[in-house]
């Protein structure tokens, strides 16, 4: 199938905004937040994604009631494919754990992250990330600590519109902030080990949160998982340039990140919320059906790592006529 594609047109010389996978990101320092959730809002929303686009062809199932909110901040991102140089990066991801399954073989079942909103502080990150994954990308402010302090906070400030109205100037608004609602006295714990052994652990954090019904399976995905990587699914789609309505182009990817190095993990404190702020034009609240904002942090796990955003493979096209 790729060796019948076109070539890419790179015009050399020119700094494009979409530039060549993958994506190596260095001296990471992740945190990650998950809170409780409407599984049936979670669905829905996982449904709109991925089942509905493929006509049933694959079946998405939410196990638990889930979300996880995740910082990176990260001190180089470059191309080994296109070494024009490199940025600084941070990104805040809005991940929904997900099984898919398909309808023609029930056998062929994928474990991953589902990221309905995923926002960076760099037009080349946003771009490339859209245009190759199809991840849900857009710009925002994001501030991570490079490590954990009495002081600890996360935070996303990005474009809002609020109310949705024509006349209605955009401003930027502090989205999600995650910070000690309670009074934080423990330090973080270490974390002993490595993926794959970090699995179990994973499924132990997870076992009190899954419906039993979807347990059995859950785990027999995570244990199948690959050593070092996590599956990421979108939808990647272009608008058509005739019909904006309809999508010219339209598919569900898979987008492994391959982890190269972990130096440190960490079980974060208990007393930590998050902050979800109600805008005419984000309603991320709403649609993961997180009703009491700040929401408490199940689990917090602070990481610090590197790793790449590699080549990934489609699990389903649109069919378009010509």
């Amino acid at each position: 199938m790729t060796s019948s594609l076109p070539l890419y047109v790179d015009i050399e010389g020119r700094n494009d905004a979409s530039v060549m996978p993958p994506g190596v990101f260095c001296g990471t320092s992740s945190w990650t937040f998950a809170v409780c959730a409407d599984r049936d809002k979670l669905q829905a929303l996982a449904q709109r994604l991925i089942s509905d686009p493929t006509g049933g062809e694959w079946q998405v199932c939410v196990p638990a009631g889930l979300v996880l909110m995740i910082f990176f901040n990260e001190d180089s991102l470059n191309s080994p494919a296109q070494p024009i140089g490199w940025t600084p990066n941070q990104e805040f991801v809005c991940s929904i754990p997900v099984l898919l399954q398909s309808k023609s073989d029930p056998l062929k079942v994928h474990i991953g992250l589902l990221p309905p909103w995923v926002y960076i502080d760099n037009a080349r990150g946003m771009v490339t990330g859209r245009e190759s994954w199809g991840y849900f990308k857009n710009l925002g402010t994001i501030s991570a600590p490079k490590e954990w302090s009495s002081d600890f906070c996360c935070s996303l400030d990005t474009l809002t519109f609020t109310p949705v109205a024509p006349s209605t100037e955009g401003e930027v608004t502090r989205l999600v902030t995650v910070e000690p609602i309670d009074e934080v006295t423990d330090p973080p714990t270490h974390i002993p080990g490595l993926p794959p052994a970090q699995h179990a652990t994973i499924v132990e954090l997870l076992r009190r949160h899954v419906e039993e019904d979807a347990l059995e399976l859950f785990e027999k995905a995570v244990m199948a998982l690959e050593p070092f990587a996590i599956t990421v699914f979108n939808l990647k789609q272009f608008r058509d340039v005739t019909d904006p309505t309809r999508a010219c182009f339209q598919s569900i990817t898979t987008s492994p990140l391959q982890v190269t190095k972990i130096e440190s993990m960490h079980l974060l404190p208990q007393g930590l919320g998050v902050m979800i702020e109600a805008c005419g034009s984000e309603q991320m609240a709403q649609l993961l059906g997180i009703c009491d904002c700040p929401a408490k942090v199940l689990f917090g796990i602070g990481a610090e790592l590197e790793y790449s955003a590699i080549s990934g493979a489609t699990l389903w096209q649109a069919r378009t006529g010509c």
